[in-house]
């Protein structure tokens, strides 16, 4: 994705790809000479990500990447299920660092990540999750985790 607002919904997605940095969902916030990403909401998808057994997943292996200039994204409601480095990112591009992002009531239930299921990377700021129980690795500051029951 590039400037603009989307909305991702609903999709059905398989990720088979056997590269180390695949993802199913990309929102990518371009540097400031062009609009940035802004106000996507991402719904009611199903992400499969069903790489080969021997794939040796990177850093941005994820089912849904948040990264760059990109601002006020919302990511609810997606079914998330296969293998991945992370099921939820949010990384940093170009010098960009997402801000102000939101995971909220995303089934991760048959996701194994290689690392963590939800992934925040040093810089990023206003990250909220709301979920049900997830690994998070947490390299910024000032995340919100509300658990749900």
């Amino acid at each position: 994705m590039g400037a603009g607002s989307y909305l991702v919904a609903p999709n059905s997605i398989d990720c088979g790809w056997p590269d180390t940095g695949a993802s199913g969902i990309n929102l990518i916030g371009q540097p400031s000479l062009l609009v940035p990403e802004t106000s996507a909401v991402v719904v009611d998808n199903d992400v499969t990500m069903s790489a080969p057994a021997s794939t040796v997943f990177g850093p941005n292996s994820a089912a849904i990447e948040i990264k760059g200039f990109a601002g006020g994204n919302t990511v609810l409601h997606n079914r998330i299920r296969g293998r991945a480095n992370a099921a939820l990112t949010v990384l940093d591009q170009n010098g960009g660092m997402p801000e102000n992002t939101s995971f909220v009531s995303n089934d991760l239930s048959g996701f194994q990540s290689s690392l963590a299921d939800i992934f925040v990377d040093a810089g990023a700021t206003g990250t909220f999750i709301i979920g049900h129980k997830a690994t998070v690795m947490d390299l910024a500051s000032g995340m919100v985790i509300v658990p749900m029951r």
